[in-house]
């Protein structure tokens, strides 16, 4: 049976947190052992762990100074600290410190992996983690294959390392997807309003903030209300912003909804307004749902959406995606032809074999 470590920093609600969780989980029902070992013993997603999986923490909690603290200590006494057994194949399941802390393992006889989540697109964004550019290139190189979730990820580590890299996708979890309860249109009594959904942290990369000052500029004009699934450290600036901005007949925070297919489903279409994305999963999901999808253009939307055929891609800024919801608003018979379009499209059957696909490199 072959031993896997998956070493990450936690598992707070993000998608790379709730794919690692997805694939552990599946891997631990294929016969290998697995173990997730995190810097910090926080996040909602740890609750969905197999009893099967072996978890274990450094620290019980995030403290001060420990992000330059990651960065001062080399990288083979952060291993020697952290990783205390042999196993066959350790993984730095997140770029940053996890990349780091693996690359410096003394572990002759492993196979070492690496997983990029997002879109470098800058030099500040490659070396997170890392003092330098020169060091994070030193650690992707100790890695026997470094793997990017969508094309742009791919080309954006490529061009800052210098190294080759692959893609492969994040194991999608069908269950929950499958098993959806009756459509039930308690939740949203009225029929007034059209219902949109957004899913992720509340965090400064997702755009949140803008896209409440678009709904500011929209509210006049639309009847419709955004329902924002997620927490995170913006909370109260977003909270703050829609009371000066007077928009809670149209903005509900819902917080974390574990699963939320069932809210999402009775949407009528879905809104990612990030700045960077790697591959959003909560997309993903939308699509296998039925749901068309209005996105700005960061890395992962083309080959999610078939270049435009089963949603709205805009240029990445406030005005594109303003622009982008008053077409969506303004045309029922645009989010039925996306719809329509989601539906001829065999999109389980694809995400199937991409599952296997990944499962296969463990083997």
């Amino acid at each position: 049976m072959k031993k896997i470590i998956f070493f990450i920093n936690d598992l707070g609600g993000g998608g790379a947190e709730r794919a690692l969780v997805n694939l552990a989980n599946q891997l631990s029902e294929r016969e290998f052992d697995v173990t997730i070992k995190v810097l910090f013993d926080t996040g909602i997603n740890k609750i969905h762990l197999s009893p099967k999986i072996k978890y274990e923490f450094v620290f019980s909690k995030v403290f001060k100074g420990s992000s330059l603290l990651s960065k001062i200590i080399p990288a083979k006494l952060l291993y020697w600290f952290f990783i205390k057994e042999n196993y066959d194949i350790e993984v730095a399941f997140l770029e940053g410190i996890a990349t780091k802390i693996i690359s410096g393992s003394t572990n002759k006889h492993s196979h070492k992996f690496a997983w990029v989540h997002t879109e470098f697109k800058s030099k500040k964004l490659f070396k997170t983690g890392f003092f330098t550019k020169k060091e994070a290139i030193q650690a992707y190189s100790k890695y026997n294959n470094v793997f990017s979730v969508s094309e742009e990820a791919n080309n954006m580590y490529e061009f800052w390392s210098g190294l080759k890299s692959e893609i492969r996708r994040n194991y999608v979890e069908f269950k929950n997807l499958n098993d959806l309860p009756a459509e039930d249109d308690d939740d949203f009594p009225d029929t007034d309003n059209i219902h949109i959904v957004t899913v992720g942290r509340l965090i400064p990369v997702k755009g949140y903030e803008r896209l409440l000052k678009v709904v500011s500029n929209l509210k006049s004009e639309f009847n419709f209300i955004i329902h924002i699934l997620g927490e995170g450290e913006k909370r109260s600036q977003l909270e703050d912003l829609i009371d000066k901005k007077r928009l809670g007949s149209h903005v509900v925070l819902h917080g974390y909804i574990d699963p939320p297919y069932s809210l999402m489903k009775k949407c009528s279409f879905y809104i990612c307004s990030s700045y960077r994305e790697g591959y959003n999963t909560a997309v993903l999901e939308s699509l296998l749902l039925g749901i068309p999808v209005l996105t700005t253009n960061c890395s992962g939307m083309n080959e999610l959406l078939e270049t435009g055929e089963m949603g709205l891609i805009v240029e990445n800024s406030e005005n594109a995606l303003e622009e982008g919801i008053r077409e969506f608003l303004s045309s029922e018979s645009l989010r039925l032809q996306y719809k329509s379009n989601i539906k001829k499209r065999n999109l389980f059957e694809k995400y199937e074999k991409e599952n296997e696909t990944l499962i296969n490199i463990f083997k």
